[in-house]
C-alpha cells in the first residue's frame, strides 16, 4: 500500500516528459511557416536572374533564348506582367507571330499592366491583324483571277473585319458579291460603306450609284460620326524590356518579417493556452487524488492516476515547448523587419543611456 501511494505521489509530482504526436505536429507547423515566406522570396528572386538572362539574349539577338527565358521568368513570377510582355517581344522579332500575338493579348488583359506597353501591345496587335488583312485581300485577288467569286467575295469581306478601317475593302467586297450575284451582300457592303466613310470620300460616288442601281431608287444612308483613325503608325523601335526589380515600398525581407513575426506570436499564444490548461488539469488532478503527503484519499485507481498524470505532463512540456518556439520564431520576425530596408531605427539618448527608437 505505501508502495502505491509513493507511485501516485511519484505521478502527482513528476509528471512524465512523453514526446507524442502533438509536439512532433508543433514542430513540423512551425517549419512550415518559416519555409512559406522563403518560398516566395526565392521564387521572385529566380524569376528576377532569369529575366536579366533574358535581357542580355534580347540584346545579343538570340530571340529564341530571350523568349524561353522570359517565359521562365513569367512562369516562375506571374505577379510581374512584363516578363510577358517581354517574351511577347522578343517572339515578334523571331518571327513567332502567332505566339507573339498570344501572348500580347494576355498582358494586355492583365489589370496591372503598364498603361504605356498596354498602348504598344495593342499598337503590335493592330499591326498582326493587318498582317492577316493583306494575306486575306492576296487570296481575294487570286480568287478574282480564277472568276471565283464567291470566294473572293468571302475573303474580301474577312480582310475588312480584321482591319475595319479599311474601307476600300468593303467596296471590292460589293463588287465581287454583285459579279457573283449575291445582290443582298452586295447591298449590305454598300451600305456600311457609305454609313462609315467620310462625306468626301473619292470612291463614294461610285458607292452610292452602286447602291442605287442595286435597290432600283435613290437610297440616303446618312453616315456616321467620323470615328478616330486605328490605323496606326508603326512604333519606333523599341528599347530592350526592363526587368522589374521587387517592389521597393514593401521589401521581400519586410513582408517576411511580418509573416514570421505574426506566426511566433500566434504559436506563443497557443502555447500559453496549453500552459494554463495544464495547470488547471493539475489542480483538478490533485484535488481528485487527495493526497496529504502520506495517505490517498481520493477514489482514482493507480492506472487513473498515472494516465492523467502523463497526460498533463505532456499538456504543459507541449506548451512550454510552443511557447518558446513561437518567442524565437517571432524574434526573427522582429529581427527581419527591423533590418529591413524601409525600417528607420536608431540608438537615441534618453534620461536612462539609450532608447531604441525607429519607424515601421
Amino acid at each position: 500500500m505505501a508502495m502505491r501511494h509513493q507511485t501516485m505521489a511519484k505521478a502527482r509530482n513528476g509528471f512524465p516528459r512523453r514526446p507524442g504526436r502533438l509536439r512532433r505536429f508543433v514542430w513540423v507547423v512551425c517549419l512550415l511557416f518559416a519555409a512559406l515566406p522563403a518560398h516566395a522570396i526565392d521564387s521572385r528572386k529566380t524569376a528576377v536572374a532569369l529575366a536579366h538572362q533574358a535581357a542580355k539574349a534580347f540584346e545579343a539577338g538570340e530571340m529564341d533564348r530571350a523568349a524561353q527565358a522570359y517565359l521562365e521568368a513569367w512562369h516562375t513570377d506571374s505577379s510581374e506582367p512584363n516578363y510577358l510582355y517581354g517574351a511577347a517581344r522578343a517572339e515578334q522579332s523571331a518571327g513567332q507571330r502567332e505566339r507573339a500575338e498570344e501572348h500580347y493579348r494576355q498582358f494586355v488583359a492583365m489589370a496591372n499592366a503598364e498603361p504605356a506597353r498596354v498602348g504598344k501591345a495593342k499598337t503590335y496587335l493592330t499591326e498582326f491583324a493587318g498582317m492577316r488583312s493583306d494575306e486575306k485581300v492576296q487570296a481575294a485577288e487570286r480568287a478574282e483571277k480564277r472568276g471565283e467569286w464567291r470566294v473572293a467575295t468571302a475573303a474580301y469581306s474577312e480582310a475588312w473585319r480584321l482591319r475595319e478601317d479599311r474601307l476600300a475593302l468593303l467596296l471590292k467586297t460589293a463588287r465581287a458579291a454583285k459579279e457573283d450575284g449575291d445582290n443582298k451582300q452586295a447591298e449590305a457592303s454598300l451600305r456600311t460603306y457609305l454609313a462609315r466613310a467620310p462625306g468626301n470620300a473619292p470612291d463614294r460616288g461610285e458607292a452610292q450609284a452602286m447602291l442605287d442601281a442595286l435597290a432600283g431608287k435613290p437610297v440616303v444612308v446618312t453616315p456616321m460620326e467620323p470615328a478616330a483613325a486605328i490605323d496606326p503608325l508603326r512604333a519606333a523601335p523599341e528599347a530592350v524590356p526592363t526587368v522589374t526589380e521587387p517592389a521597393k515600398p514593401m521589401s521581400n525581407r519586410r513582408i517576411a518579417g511580418w509573416w514570421t513575426l505574426g506566426s511566433g506570436a500566434a504559436i506563443a499564444v497557443t502555447g500559453a493556452a496549453l500552459i494554463v490548461l495544464g495547470k488547471s488539469a493539475e489542480a483538478q488532478f490533485n484535488q481528485d487524488l487527495g493526497y496529504d503527503g502520506t495517505v490517498v484519499h481520493g477514489d482514482l485507481t493507480y492506472g487513473q492516476a498515472t494516465s492523467r498524470a502523463a497526460w498533463i505532463g505532456s499538456l504543459q512540456t507541449t506548451g512550454v515547448t510552443m511557447l518558446g518556439v513561437g518567442v524565437a520564431v517571432a524574434g526573427v520576425g522582429a529581427a527581419l523587419v527591423l533590418t529591413s530596408p524601409e525600417s528607420k531605427v536608431a540608438l537615441v539618448p534618453d534620461w536612462h543611456g539609450f532608447a531604441l527608437a525607429g519607424r515601421f
